[in-house]
């Protein structure tokens, strides 16, 4: 489970391409799309919540990339926090 928090300054332009890559002590996985998306997804001050499962197993995560998939619109987004939970193990 993926939770992100924005912030005050929300978010510009169309930010439904949000993709995350979660680098681990084993591998890095593939790029995954955060999703599905709203009308209210990313709102100032906003929190969403993602329920995501990786093909490959990680191990230990050390580090996460954000990023938009299509980087040719100018857009931004003020992310204040993110948190992760593995489902299996409670971890966070």
């Amino acid at each position: 489970i993926v939770e992100t928090y924005t912030g005050p300054m929300g978010t510009t332009g169309d930010v439904t391409d949000i993709i995350v890559i979660f680098c681990g002590s084993k591998n890095e996985s593939s790029p995954v799309n955060l999703g599905p998306y709203n009308d209210k997804s990313f709102q100032s001050d906003g929190k969403d919540r993602f329920e995501l499962s990786l093909a490959e197993d990680v191990g230990e995560l050390i580090k996460i990339r954000l990023g938009f998939e299509d980087r040719s619109k100018q857009k931004k987004w003020h992310l204040q926090k993110i948190q992760f939970e593995d489902v299996d193990t409670k971890d966070t």
